[in-house]
């Protein structure tokens, strides 16, 4: 407190008065002269209230409802066609397709079946060139008629056995597709 007392001199005590009266004052001025509702649409310039300073019950009494859609519009041109790409790699390079008598039709990856020598009715052996051991087989009916199931390895790594049965749940030689997804 002390200090401030040594710095109140007469000269900054009227420069702050003068100070606070110039600016104050002008304001209070300001507001004991204009009277209520004094600022009307004359007194503002043009574009002086935007959107953003209005508030929200301002803006929900200027918005109307919408309207109804308009009509779709014409479509646009084709735009042009990308680069071909590359083609993909075969789902999968090892499948076959296997005669009801266990002869090899066609097949990729594949060096024959074993034609059910001794092994039963329904009962095929395809032999592929490479392990397939630890694959997955989808075996397809030509006929619509049976219901499959294929396992590998009962001729070597390179093996899937595939055994037919008809709807009856009897063993029964059939046509099929063999896909092997490794």
């Amino acid at each position: 407190m002390h200090r401030i007392r040594k710095k109140l001199t007469y000269s900054n005590v009227i420069s702050t008065l003068c100070l606070v009266l110039l600016l104050g004052g002008g304001t209070a001025y300001a507001a004991s002269h204009l009277g209520k509702e004094s600022v009307g649409t004359r007194q503002l310039k043009k574009g002086a209230v935007t959107p953003a300073k209005l508030s929200t019950a301002s803006k929900a009494a200027l918005t109307g409802p919408a309207g109804p859609q308009g009509p779709k519009g014409a479509q646009g041109d084709k735009g042009a066609e990308g680069p071909q790409g590359n083609p993909g790699a075969s789902a999968t390079a090892l499948w076959a397709v296997v005669e009801a008598n266990g002869t090899l039709k066609r097949g990729s990856g594949t060096s024959g079946t074993n034609e059910k020598q001794g092994d039963g009715t329904g009962v095929y052996d395809v032999i592929f060139d490479q392990n397939v051991e630890s694959c997955s087989f989808q075996v397809t009916d030509v006929s619509s008629e049976h219901f499959w199931w294929a396992e590998p390895g009962f001729k070597g790594s390179g093996s899937v056995r595939v055994v037919a049965h008809n709807t009856s749940a009897v063993a029964e030689d059939a046509p099929f597709n063999l896909a092997v997804f490794c």
